[in-house]
């Protein structure tokens, strides 16, 4: 196949391709910056919150960290489940440390994707057409819906009573976050753990900060450039 000579192309057509390739390089040095900016801003939150917290350049890092606090009896609650990459990271069968505990395992997530735009990317985002994600544990419930419609307080007294709870919270956007930590909220205790997966966006870190480190005091376990942990040291007096 012989590609056209852009040097031989339309005078206007060059113009056109070198204003589109100069758009492409903004915005991939505007996003990098930003991120960047985001990362050094988190880092800055979380040392001056909490002093030095031990860093991991994965979160699956963070996860087996996690694994290292579990009690004898767990309630895992995965607030945005997607595709099912940490469900299945945690229930996977090389997962030894589950083998020992009795546990159970809730996923919350429409599968239609994102609910409205966030970050660069549009509602539906992350969908996966309503089917849920092909894991086969007997342990593992998924509650399908809005989380708006989908967790409430009738459900949480049977869910989030006694065991020690474990809370994913990965639905980016912060009005479903939200709603999901005040239903859980009131059964957050001395050891339960918190993790963020989307800490340095400003929607978890609204959550996290205005609300969370208002209620409980926090041990942070680890974290990574996006993602942080945290044990609940005791309530907020």
């Amino acid at each position: 196949m012989k590609f056209q000579n852009l040097n031989k192309a339309p005078l206007f057509e060059r113009i056109i391709a070198a204003l589109i390739f100069k758009i492409s390089i903004f915005k991939f040095i505007s996003s990098r910056l930003r991120y960047a900016g985001e990362i050094a801003d988190f880092s800055w939150f979380q040392k001056i919150y909490f002093g030095r917290i031990k860093f991991n350049i994965k979160r699956e890092h963070i996860w087996r960290d996690i694994e290292l606090k579990l009690g004898n009896e767990v309630t895992f609650v995965e607030l945005g489940v997607a595709s099912g990459y940490l469900t299945g990271w945690w229930l996977s069968p090389l997962r030894k440390s589950l083998t020992t505990r009795k546990f159970e395992y809730h996923g919350f997530d429409s599968f239609q994707g994102l609910p409205n735009r966030w970050r660069n990317f549009d509602k539906g985002a992350f969908t996966t057409n309503g089917v849920t994600p092909d894991i086969n544990n007997s342990d593992l419930t998924f509650h399908v819906g809005l989380i708006e419609n989908t967790l409430n307080h009738n459900l949480a007294k049977q869910v989030f009573t006694g065991n020690q709870l474990v809370i994913f919270f990965d639905l980016d956007l912060f009005d479903p976050s939200f709603h999901g930590y005040s239903i859980i909220r009131p059964y957050l205790k001395k050891g339960d753990i918190l993790y963020f997966d989307e800490a340095r966006d400003a929607d978890e870190r609204k959550l996290l900060e205005m609300h969370v480190m208002k209620d409980f005091l926090l041990t942070p376990i680890s974290t990574s450039y996006s993602n942080v942990a945290f044990s609940i040291a005791s309530i907020s007096i």
